[in-house]
């Protein structure tokens, strides 16, 4: 996670992941959605792997999971082995996104924020400084009038300045319409390097952004998301987290507390996916929850978890 400036189309930095590099020559479509798809059904969202890895010397296989930035070097990992090419993994704050420049324009695969389809900002496309793209993203869900709606993943590039704006926006069935769920602002200069030293990666795990411990998954067959959550807010090692502490959130976005059917439900649905036992996952969250607790500070103070319906 630690970072350096560079700018794209610069020599190579040999300096492992995240090096800059020079554009590719050509692009294959079929390439970055077939990374795409591959990470967003095989690579769940899982927020307690890296605690595990940092904190407790313990590596989960791929199918647990991994974090927001590990899913985007997973999504690139996978598209060189299929014959594309490296990216170059752009940060904002504790995020990162990867993108490929070549001769047309930019490409980003951004597989935490859910969009089914590769970004493709093409130069020929651009509008003052800017180029804008969008995509549909999961979850997939259902209004009051019984149609499917989609959420959306928007991202524009300053081309003078620049920067990359990601705009994330799901389905709200409460609302009844489409809501800003995750934005990022990315520079194309300030490039991400992994692995991390462990200061850095400290300090980006134990953020007071960090108030849950969650593994999500998207069903692709089904085109399903669900999510197991434990809240992290007066969570310390003299009142450690228990069971009875977790929630869940389904495709339509309703929470359901522990021991609900909806709940249980839920926590078969994360568990079938990412081919574990229920109890495993549970015991997953409970036991990092435990993890956690040594490492953060102790003044630290976690918004609640928001327990509203989307």
């Amino acid at each position: 996670m630690e970072t350096i400036h560079s700018r794209l189309g610069d020599p190579p930095i040999e300096a492992g992941y995240g090096k800059a590099m020079e554009p590719a020559s050509e692009r294959n479509p079929e390439l970055f959605q077939a990374a795409l798809t591959h990470t967003l059904g095989s690579v769940p969202y899982n927020s307690a792997t890296q605690f595990l890895e940092f904190f407790d010397e313990k590596i989960l296989a791929p199918t647990w999971g991994m974090s927001c930035v590990r899913q985007s070097v997973r999504a690139d990992e996978y598209l060189q082995s299929i014959g594309g090419p490296k990216g170059i993994y752009i940060r904002n704050g504790r995020h990162v996104a990867s993108i490929y420049p070549d001769k047309h324009g930019i490409v980003v695969l951004d597989p935490y924020l859910l969009h089914k389809a590769p970004l493709v900002l093409n130069y020929e496309d651009r509008i003052g400084d800017c180029i804008e793209a969008s995509v549909p993203a999961y979850p997939v869900r259902i209004d009051d009038e019984g149609l499917a709606r989609w959420g959306k993943m928007r991202a524009v590039l300053n081309v003078e300045k620049r920067t990359l704006q990601l705009d994330y926006t799901r389905f709200s069935p409460r609302r009844q319409q489409n809501y800003l769920y995750r934005s990022f602002g990315l520079s194309l200069d300030e490039v991400a390097i992994f692995p991390s030293p462990l200061p850095v990666a400290h300090a980006r795990l134990v953020h007071p952004e960090q108030n849950n411990l969650s593994v999500r998954v998207l069903d692709l067959p089904r085109q399903a998301l669900c999510e197991i959550i434990l809240p992290l807010c007066g969570v310390t090692t003299e009142q450690p987290a228990t069971e009875d502490q977790l929630i869940s959130r389904d495709n339509q976005g309703r929470v359901s507390t522990a021991g609900a059917p909806g709940f249980d439900e839920d926590l078969v649905n994360v568990a079938r996916v990412v081919g574990v036992s229920a109890h495993e996952v549970v015991d997953l969250l409970l036991h990092t929850s435990r993890v956690y607790s040594k490492v953060a500070p102790d003044d630290r103070v976690l918004a609640p978890y928001p327990l509203m319906r989307e």
